[in-house]
């Protein structure tokens, strides 16, 4: 097996991270040859890493895992980036075509879309994550996903342009340089997700990937196979742990299983007959509970989380018109 071959993803995320190893065949198909995960611990926060050597171990210890599985040794990877730091806004840039026939060429689409990405002030502190091409427009021509080789005096980007505040980044490269892994690029994490679980029918039809994690809940929306939108919201998983160990009074890490193991998002579903037992916070007593007791806790934080995602959507789009709804992972 070539290492040119391998294709390695890290994601770290607010409670674990996780590595992925995949061999690239036929030029699009990955074949999975091993995975690997451990617990962020605290390394991690909200997305963002608040301790480099924590963060650090964890890398480590998950790159093993998928190499052991895989029986590969590998150097360089893609990294997600998520977390309340990322931006996104749409942005356009117009040139007029030069040359005698008026054809456009790659340098022609490479200027558009630079004036597209100066037309926007970008804060000192954030840096491009992604420039995502929307659309073309050619002569007042619209809808045109590439504009090589047309005829046209005019030619305008449409594009959506992703932002990470520098710092994320220069401690995910280091994080990475500790653990002796070349970083190839940073990915956005919803970005990564979208195309590893949406066909191109959804995307083309309108839809919306949702990925709850454990310190964030991140979006993004696709329209005529584009992105449009993309977001991170700043609540996840975590807090729903956290709610329950204050509400039954056990600890962080029975509060997890207990959400793993017991947890129902909706009181209605709930088996009425259904008893849970927590274990209590600081001994070993183990008190009862019935299931919808926990289900009245997560429901809340649930709804909490998927208002604020509606409201993400219809502030860009109209939900009647992503007709493949949403996804989520």
């Amino acid at each position: 097996m070539l290492v040119d071959d391998l294709i390695v993803g890290l994601d770290i995320g607010t409670t674990k991270v996780c590595a992925v190893i995949g061999e690239l065949q036929g030029g699009r198909t990955i074949n999975v040859l091993g995975v690997g995960y451990a617990s962020s611990g605290d390394g991690v926060k909200k997305g963002t890493i608040v301790d480099i050597e924590r963060t650090t171990e964890a890398i480590i210890n998950a790159v093993e895992e998928a190499e052991k599985s895989a029986d590969v040794v590998i150097d360089n990877v893609y990294v997600g980036i998520a977390g309340s730091h990322i931006c996104s806004m749409n942005s356009q840039g117009i040139v007029a075509i030069k040359g005698n026939n008026q054809e456009i060429t790659s340098e022609d689409i490479d200027r558009a879309v630079e004036n597209a990405k100066t037309a926007i002030s970008i804060p000192p502190h954030q840096d491009i994550i992604h420039i995502l091409p929307r659309e073309f427009v050619v002569d007042e021509q619209k809808d045109i996903n590439n504009p090589l080789g047309m005829i046209g005096g005019r030619l305008e980007a449409q594009v959506h342009i992703v932002t990470g505040a520098i710092t994320a980044m220069q401690n995910i490269m280091k994080c990475c340089e500790m653990a002796k892994l070349k970083v190839e690029d940073v990915v956005l994490q919803q970005y990564a997700s979208s195309m590893a679980v949406l066909s191109e029918d959804e995307k083309k039809l309108g839809v919306v990937l949702v990925d709850i994690g454990g310190g964030t809940t991140d979006l993004i929306i696709f329209q005529n196979g584009h992105v449009i939108h993309s977001h991170s919201i700043d609540v996840g998983g975590r807090l729903v742990t956290n709610d329950i160990a204050v509400g039954l009074k056990t600890s962080t890490v029975a509060a997890e299983d207990l959400k793993i193991n017991s947890g129902v998002a909706c009181s209605d579903l709930v088996d009425e007959q259904m008893i849970i037992d927590v274990p209590v916070a600081g001994g070993e007593r183990i008190k009862q509970y019935p299931q919808r007791y926990l289900a009245e806790i997560i429901e809340p934080r649930m709804e909490e989380i998927f208002f604020e995602v509606k409201a993400q959507i219809e502030k860009h789009v109209a939900l009647d018109v992503i007709p493949a709804g949403v996804v989520l992972t």
